[in-house]
């Protein structure tokens, strides 16, 4: 019996791409769901509880930062590509003989990167600007 892995992207209207649910490493999904269930034990009351909550959010806080570390990372190789796939699209329109469209597609190089960061990461368009600025800026 053969198996196909489901698409990790799929294209829901022309130049419109829609990113799968299965896009998401299981290894992250089990932190996440990992994550989700701690409490803290506030059923446990022994005094030396507390020092395991303290090293907890010490490790959470770590976490927070290596999890903004690797999102730029992503959101600055994400911005490489799409500007690669942009280029793409300007010069098949230029060698197609269609010149309006391949100076369209190149004076507008880079639109949308933002926004297609901000939905990823369910933020507003122009939080999405900053978090691509922000990643433009760890890379240097």
């Amino acid at each position: 019996m053969t198996t196909t892995a489901a698409p990790l992207v799929e294209q829901v209207a022309p130049g419109v791409l829609r990113v799968s649910e299965h896009a998401a490493p299981p290894k992250l999904e089990r932190m996440v769901h990992d994550l989700a269930e701690l409490d803290g034990a506030p059923q446990l009351t022994a005094p030396g509880n507390d020092v395991a909550r303290v090293e907890q959010l010490r490790a959470l806080e770590r976490l927070k930062a290596a999890t903004a570390a690797a999102q730029a990372r992503i959101t600055s190789v994400f911005e490489q590509s799409q500007l690669q796939r942009q280029q793409d699209a300007a010069h098949e329109a230029r060698d197609a003989g269609l010149e309006a469209k391949a100076d369209r597609l190149e004076r507008d190089l880079g639109r949308g990167i933002g926004d297609q960061v901000a939905l990823a990461r369910g933020t507003s368009t122009s939080l999405g600007a900053r978090h691509l600025s922000f990643a433009r800026a760890m890379a240097c």
